[in-house]
């Protein structure tokens, strides 16, 4: 096992004298995990690396001195500033200057602030070339270096800066940076907002929200008669959050502008309950359901006069938005004598649709038997976005209500077809064609062309062939189509009957009611003609058996004899299903390892090692097309455990060099950091292993990252 220090050494030997994207990779590492020590290799190595014939090195080792934050590299970082030509380099070494808050480079910082330092190399050919001149970016990050420093002397330099209108727009990187330099920045900031203009004002306000200290919270004040809306909320969420009993901020209440109101009613509302109820008739709408929405949110009802009688007025007044605030609020403030008023909210056909919504969640809130059967005609509702909100009230009241069972009871004859039958003469739909891919549709129906034609079903006139003549660069470029991603046509409102629909939605939501009763339903829509109807019913399952830790034997042989269905989709939630139940179903979860879906291969890796069965067929799919079966197999391997899984990921991590290395770090600091760590350290120190530096690095970087082992030092 190799001592943590040696990480350290090996990195800055290769800062030092590696190849160019091994040297850059090592200064990434070197940041990213070193501590500061003023007699650590790491400092030399990356101060060293500043001067390195690379720009990219350059800047990174001025990014990870940045992180170390040792003084001892301000002097190196301020040369960097002003002789290195690259503007990357530049902002990397201001950046850095500023986390180390190098006083000697204040003077510098506040000249570039205020224009193009002559004293400062500057690549002119690169600004003639290309267009953009590289003070711009060091200017914007010597304003931020300056705040972070609190130079307080650079607060006109700063102020001037953003109220050049010639200039970039640097209002809210400098009232930032000024409003965390004492009384000189809220002066500044005082200025401002008292006569600047009104995109000063607004970011000088949320620069100010920003800080914590009492003296900016009475700047800010000054703002809350502010000209314009914006200012006064952000002043208001500033103040909200320590003082909201302030008088000033309840006046709000009463502002001319409705936004403000409706801020104020939200933020403040409740610590001035006596200004409410004039708000409560606001010629806004929005206004009137904040209060509603405040006022039902619980506890006593409030002391206002017939306030149950003027909930039932809203529930069917002009303003949807007040409508449904004031169903959950009845719910909530009412629930003995409201529940007449939901159903018949629910049930009226002439009620604008969210409305109705509305009142099926509060009737989920009373839960009681009325309820369930008031939801349970609402989910054969001729409109979907109702059925749909009833059959998920339901299911809510399945998991926890008083009529838990009832509700349970609906949704079971939901899903058998007894609650919204097939009409007698309709016969039952052949099942969809099943689907081989992602990328194709369940559906030999044509897609909506159009919009319009989503939403309105029709479907697009059959259209005369035309003759087509493609030349060669056609046939190139229909060539490369055919091999890249290809765009899918998905309906708005895509067409369902409304019997089939209901079972759908009953089998997607049983899925959050766990009990062996359902598991056995669902099992039982596993042989339904309806494709859909059986992909949804083994998603549930897989949510149940999460649930109850385990599924009926019933459901368990129902899953397996779909495991070797054509259809994608219905295989996945099988494989998913089976994962969550008993080692039984270890072989045949096993033989979908080599399914011809790589979703499918990685769900059945995931679901053994969720059985705490993992073959050694796994390591197999190590060299599978798919990195997202690649990244299953790995973290089973990786539970798996032993010195074979160590191994294993190490040699993934090469073959692959695409795989994020924070993935395999993570499952290898698991497994054994040390052991992986030594494994690293020898590819860095093998010349003949140069291809794999770049990766050891990087992965050495994340294995060590501070807070993933704490016992990690960098020593000399």
């Amino acid at each position: 096992m190799a001592p943590p220090n040696e990480v350290g050494q090996a990195l800055a030997a290769m800062v030092r004298g590696g190849p160019d994207v091994a040297r850059a990779a090592a200064a990434q590492a070197l940041g990213a995990i070193a501590r500061p020590d003023p007699d650590g290799e790491a400092i030399d190595a990356l101060i060293q690396g500043l001067l390195d014939e690379d720009e990219d090195v350059r800047v990174d080792a001025a990014e990870a001195l940045g992180q170390i934050g040792h003084a001892r590299a301000g002097a190196a970082l301020m040369e960097s500033l002003v002789e290195d030509p690259v503007g990357e380099v530049k902002v990397a070494a201001v950046a850095a200057l500023g986390r180390l808050k190098h006083g000697p480079a204040i003077p510098v910082l506040r000249d570039l602030v205020r224009g193009r330092d002559g004293r400062v190399v500057w690549d002119d050919e690169e600004f003639l070339a290309g267009g953009w001149d590289d003070w711009l970016d060091v200017q914007v990050k010597a304003i931020e270096a300056l705040g972070a420093m609190a130079a307080v002397e650079a607060v006109p330099d700063i102020v001037a800066a953003a109220a050049d209108e010639m200039g970039q727009d640097l209002s809210p990187v400098a009232f930032r940076a000024v409003a965390g330099m004492g009384e000189a920045g809220l002066a500044a900031l005082t200025a401002v907002l008292r006569s600047g203009r009104e995109r000063e004002r607004k970011h000088a306000a949320e620069a100010l929200r920003e800080t914590s200290s009492k003296a900016a919270r009475e700047t800010l004040a000054i703002a809350l008669a502010d000209r314009c809306a914006e200012v006064r909320i952000t002043v208001l969420r500033a103040l909200a959050a320590h003082s909201p009993r302030d008088a000033r901020l309840g006046a709000l209440l009463a502002d001319p502008d409705p936004g403000v109101r409706r801020a104020a009613v939200r933020l403040v509302g409740d610590h001035w309950p006596e200004r409410l109820e004039p708000l409560f008739d606001d010629p806004s709408a929005l206004v009137q359901a904040e209060v509603i929405d405040l006022l039902g949110a619980g506890g006593p009802p409030p002391d206002i006069e017939d306030f149950e009688f003027r909930l039932r007025v809203k529930m069917r007044g002009p303003s949807e938005r007040a409508a449904v605030a004031a169903c959950q609020a009845l719910a909530a403030l009412y629930p003995g004598t409201a529940e007449a008023d939901l159903r018949e909210q629910l049930r009226d056909a002439r009620c604008p649709a969210p409305v109705r919504r509305a009142a099926a969640r509060a009737l989920a809130k009373l839960g009681t038997r009325q309820a369930v059967a008031a939801l349970a005609t609402a989910a054969g509702d001729d409109h979907r976005e109702v059925r749909t909100e009833a059959v998920a009230a339901l299911a809510g009241i399945a998991r926890a209500g008083p009529a838990a069972g009832a509700a349970r009871d609906v949704l079971l004859d939901a899903l058998r077809g007894d609650l919204v039958p097939p009409p007698a003469d309709v016969a039952p739909p052949p099942p969809p064609p099943a689907r081989q891919g992602a990328s194709k549709p369940a559906s030999d129906e044509p897609w909506p062309v159009s919009t319009l034609q989503a939403i309105t079903g029709d479907e697009p006139a059959p259209a005369e062939p035309e003759a087509v003549t493609l030349d060669e660069r056609d046939l190139e470029l229909l060539a490369l189509t055919a091999t890249g991603p290809r765009r899918k046509h998905v309906p708005l409102n895509p067409p369902v009957v409304l019997h089939q629909d209901v079972r759908r939605l009953a089998a997607l939501v049983l899925g959050d009611v766990a009990e062996a009763r359902v598991a056995e339903a669902l099992a039982a829509a596993l042989d339904d003609p309806d494709l859909e109807l059986r992909r949804r019913a083994a998603g549930s399952l897989a949510r149940v058996g999460d649930a109850l830790r385990g599924l009926p034997a019933v459901a368990r042989a129902a899953l397996r004899g779909v495991l070797e269905h054509r259809d994608r989709d219905l295989r996945l939630g099988a494989t998913r299903a089976l994962g969550t139940t008993s080692p039984d179903v270890v072989a045949a979860v096993a033989a979908r390892l080599g399914d011809e879906d790589s979703h499918v291969r990685a769900e059945a890796v995931r679901a053994l090692a969720a059985l705490g069965a993992t073959p050694d067929a796994v390591l197999d799919l190590f060299g599978d097309d798919d990195p997202g079966v690649r990244g299953a197999a790995a973290a089973a391997i990786a539970k798996r455990g032993g010195a074979v899984a160590l191994a294993s990921l190490l040699a993934l991590a090469f073959a692959y060099p695409d795989t994020p290395a924070a993935e395999i770090a993570g499952l290898l600091g698991g497994l054994d950091r040390g052991a992986a760590t030594a494994r690293l350290l020898a590819t860095i120190r093998d010349p003949d292993q140069r291809g794999g530096w770049r990766i050891a690095i990087d992965n050495l970087k994340e294995l060590h990252r501070p807070g993933c082992d704490p016992a990690f030092r960098m020593v000399a």
